[in-house]
């Protein structure tokens, strides 16, 4: 199955949580400098990461301020 056809069927969550990884390492920090940014816990963000957690429209508007990307 091509790539976007699995990733459009994934868990949105999962799909969310992936891209946030992708942006936070491509900026080069770590979950608790996220967090700190986005006034939320270093285990929330790996919630996120993970796939776990379901993010607040509040929380995806702080992480994405604290990553510096658009919402």
């Amino acid at each position: 199955m091509p790539q976007g056809v699995r990733n459009e069927r994934e868990n949105p969550r999962v799909r969310f949580g992936r891209r946030v990884r992708e942006l936070r390492e491509a900026a080069g920090i770590s979950q608790l400098d996220v967090a700190a940014r986005a006034g939320v816990t270093g285990g929330y963000v790996s919630g996120i990461e993970h796939g776990q957690r379901n993010p607040t429209l509040d929380v995806v508007f702080a992480i994405a301020s604290a990553l510096r990307v658009p919402p």
